[in-house]
């Protein structure tokens, strides 16, 4: 609880920096390098320091998981690769409604190919829509992932030099025997 209630406001600061035009500098804890969900299945990390860009989303496969993987990729706000550390997400996965949130903190603006994804769409086992909004209130970009069934769903952050850093969601179908 505690940890929520410092992200809450960590993100409240920052938003109030927004507001008033100036630089507030906040920073979350960089969790592990693999996320689970807690019992809540609510996931978090990363860093608020600057503004980013969403450059990149890609559906790819996780052969060592046996899953399926959203890949998305910062840049910076001038759209070049962000090496620095992941920015700072939030996402809550909602068995019930069979979909995720993530929502990208101080995220403006996106060269994400949309068409692209949406046709990689048609190849996935577990993956039924992805949507994404810029919410102007919280100055977040929001991604909508709607899954066709029920998913085990994980995160991991990265840095690529090359391409700039990453958050991966991993999911695959819930395995129904196993959680009797």
């Amino acid at each position: 609880m505690i940890k929520i209630r410092s992200h809450f406001l960590a993100f409240l600061l920052s938003i109030l920096g927004i507001a008033l035009g100036t630089t507030v500098q906040v920073s979350a804890a960089i969790p592990a390098k693999k996320l689970e969900p807690t019992p809540n299945r609510i996931l978090v990390g990363g860093e608020t320091k600057q503004t980013l860009s969403l450059l990149g989303m890609s559906l790819e496969e996780n052969s060592k998981k046996k899953a399926e993987r959203v890949r998305l990729t910062w840049g910076n706000a001038v759209m070049e690769p962000w090496r620095g550390t992941p920015g700072y997400f939030h996402i809550e996965y909602r068995e019930r409604e069979k979909d995720a949130v993530v929502e990208l903190a101080r995220t403006m603006t996106t060269f994400a190919d949309m068409k692209a994804l949406k046709a990689q769409l048609k190849k996935s086992k577990a993956l039924k829509d992805v949507n994404v909004e810029f919410d102007r209130v919280s100055q977040n970009l929001v991604i909508h992932l709607q899954f066709k069934k029920s998913v085990e769903l994980t995160a991991a952050t990265g840095k690529d030099m090359k391409k700039g850093a990453y958050l991966a969601v991993d999911f695959k179908e819930k395995n129904l025997s196993k959680s009797r």
